[in-house]
């Protein structure tokens, strides 16, 4: 669960996130979207810049030191991201 209540530097820095991702990969709309690799190669680094502003999902469950690692051998990207399942 996510606690941190948002400023609004935390809105305005996702928003400008947001708006230079569309810029660099000049997505004009959901097709640019879906048919960019680009777009795949680069949306995990995009939502962890998200994530750095918003904050992690805390599950009570892990000690801080393992909160930091990142397992992603042999991990679809669509697994790390979810959201990106949507676009397999």
């Amino acid at each position: 669960m996510i606690d941190k209540e948002p400023t609004i530097q935390d809105l305005m820095q996702v928003y400008n996130l947001v708006v230079e991702f569309i810029e660099k990969h000049r997505l004009t709309g959901p097709d640019s979207i879906y048919q960019s690799d680009r777009v795949y190669e680069y949306a995990p680094e995009l939502v962890e810049d998200l994530a750095n502003v918003v904050g992690y999902y805390d599950d009570g469950d892990e000690d801080e030191e393992s909160k930091n690692e990142i397992h992603t051998e042999n991990t679809p990207y669509y697994t790390i991201c979810p959201f990106l399942s949507k676009m397999v």
